[in-house]
């Protein structure tokens, strides 16, 4: 791809974005929007989701300190070990289902957040 195209196609973004925010405050009911309004979408509700988490990872540690007062034990590294694979067993899993669709343009893309999101909100 030659740097004409590449600045085309960035143009083309930026004004397709522009283009949705301006025509709904919400992209979630954009109409026609196409894989620009979804991911735009499915990246306000994964912001939400990931907030949500976070509140309930932190809650969770918190249960665990007390809990290991009570019980003498020392478990909060262990649950920390455990989200982390847990988040590249979701990342890794989402790419697969993703990429495993064989969606055209930027689907493939939405289908990986969409997977992400799911897997968060759980």
């Amino acid at each position: 791809m030659n740097a004409m195209t590449r600045i085309m196609l960035l143009i083309f973004a930026c004004a397709s974005s522009y283009a949705i925010s301006e025509d709904s405050a919400d992209s979630c009911t954009a109409e026609n929007g196409g894989a620009m309004a979804a991911g735009l979408c499915i990246e306000g509700m994964l912001k939400k989701a990931d907030e949500e988490l976070n509140m309930a990872y932190k809650a969770a540690i918190e249960r665990i300190r007390e809990e290991d007062k009570y019980l003498k034990r020392n478990l909060e590294e262990e649950f920390r070990i455990s989200q982390r694979a847990w988040l590249k067993y979701r990342d890794a899993h989402c790419s697969f289902e993703g990429e495993s669709t064989g969606a055209a343009g930027g689907w493939s893309g939405i289908h990986i957040s969409e997977c992400i999101l799911d897997m968060t909100k759980q």
